[in-house]
């Protein structure tokens, strides 16, 4: 049996400290993927302002002839990932996700495996832990997610408080804090 880590680097990981204490009341993406029968709202990526800047979360199936898992990409920019700005400095051309406003908390990291039984070694169970989510708690009690979205579709969830949420986390280990 080999276990194989792909965690993100040390480098995404201070992007999500930068976070904690921030006032968030949007998130802001290109474009939404919306099922009115639940709670959770898909899109290609979703980035988060921070200060005077944007911490961007993407989702990419990664692997190869013997593994695949899915990872995440986190980024720091200007603006929001694929949105641009006019000379006055308005945004134009993206979508958002309004929330209450308030101070982000707590922020927990959660990782998931991928287990693949048959590949080229023959028959030798290869499994590949991921970081999967992370869960953002808010100031006034409320929290969110923004996850993988195991398809090839590539997307990132966002899912809002709730029963989703609670589900979503199920079988999911807790890795990392930040407060």
């Amino acid at each position: 049996m080999e276990i194989i880590h792909k965690y993100l680097s040390p480098d995404d990981l201070n992007l999500i400290q930068k976070l904690v204490g921030e006032k968030i009341d949007l998130l802001y993406c290109k474009e939404l993927y919306v099922d009115v029968s639940s709670t959770i709202i898909e899109s290609h990526h979703f980035s988060l302002s921070c200060n005077k800047s944007y911490i961007n979360f993407q989702n990419h199936e990664k692997g190869n002839e013997d593994y695949s898992y899915y990872e995440f990409s986190i980024t720091e920019s200007d603006t929001p990932l694929r949105i641009k700005r006019e000379e006055s400095g308005a945004m134009r051309g993206g979508s958002h996700v309004r929330l209450p406003a308030s101070r982000i908390i707590r922020i927990d990291l959660f990782e998931d495996k991928a287990e693949e039984e048959w590949n080229s070694k023959g028959r030798e169970l290869i499994t590949v832990k991921y970081d999967s989510a992370f869960v953002f708690h808010l100031s006034n009690g409320a929290k969110f997610l923004l996850g993988v979205s195991e398809s090839i579709t590539e997307f990132t969830q966002f899912i809002w408080d709730g029963q989703e949420l609670i589900d979503r986390l199920e079988g999911l280990i807790k890795r990392k804090e930040w407060k």
